[in-house]
């Protein structure tokens, strides 16, 4: 028998309206907080393999990262966690850029925002796991638990990020009004774009992106007088912020990183 439970929202009863989409899109921003990305271990595997990275820890995995030594795939607390939100992150991505065309806007200006956000985000996680992990599979629709996505090279992570923040920079704004403070303008849009030519050496193509910023359309930044300004919980998204997740007291909450953890 076939049947549906009354408590939960299928994809075929979703996606109908403006709220869904926004809240589609909304979704993408709350895996920022999880423990596998930018609410902890991220940062362990971006430090401890940068110039910055050392250790002497007796914790192995971990020194080994200062060594590029990456022996224990099934690590859970700075690998695979990080890969599970890294793909439920473009999971949810995948969802809005599949579902959110079909939906009609009053505006389309605001679905043509929702779906460039959406590009824009999925280009960042492909860029972090393209960083971390090199070839990894390309998931472009929503995926399913039957799904077995092939590996592709790390070139190719590379060229889809491209695509993604190139379409993106076409519709996101020069500037979101300040009750949308923490979303990606055009100038984020171009400054990840920097970030993906140069972790391919194309310097050319990362400065066109960088003027944007610099001297361009998007010249709305500068430095700040006091660098520590960038570093404290009193300066944020100050004249030099190009993207900066937006943390709060508000969005507090455990840090539950069992395999089935489910909250947002």
């Amino acid at each position: 028998m076939d049947l549906n439970s009354p408590n939960d929202i299928t994809v075929d009863q979703y996606w109908k309206t403006e709220s869904d989409a926004q809240a589609g899109v909304n979704s993408i921003y709350a895996m920022f907080y999880k423990d596998g990305l930018w609410a902890r271990w991220i940062y362990f595997r971006l430090d401890l393999t940068s110039d910055e990275g050392y250790s002497v820890s007796p914790w192995t995995e971990l020194a080994d990262w200062t060594r590029f030594n990456y022996i224990n795939y099934n690590f859970w607390e700075g690998n695979a966690v990080t890969w599970r939100d890294t793909y439920k992150a473009i999971f949810r991505c995948n969802q809005v850029l599949a579902n959110v065309p079909n939906i009609t806007f009053q505006n389309e200006d605001d679905k043509k925002k929702i779906i460039a956000q959406a590009k824009f985000f999925r280009a960042l996680h492909y860029y972090y796991a393209g960083v971390i992990w090199e070839d990894v599979p390309l998931v472009l629709d929503p995926s399913t638990p039957a799904d077995l996505p092939k590996q592709v090279k790390v070139d190719e992570i590379w060229a889809q990020v491209e695509k993604d923040l190139n379409e993106a920079f076409e519709d996101l704004p020069r500037d979101w009004s300040a009750d949308q403070l923490g979303r990606p303008d055009k100038g984020a849009a171009k400054a990840f774009l920097a970030k993906v030519y140069m972790q391919q050496h194309k310097w050319n193509e990362a400065k066109g992106a960088l003027e944007f910023l610099i001297s361009g359309a998007g010249a709305k930044y500068s430095l700040v007088s006091n660098y520590r300004d960038n570093f404290t919980d009193t300066n944020e998204n100050n004249a030099e912020s190009v993207f900066e997740i937006q943390f709060g007291d508000q969005r507090k909450g455990g840090t539950d990183e069992a395999q089935n953890a489910s909250s947002f």
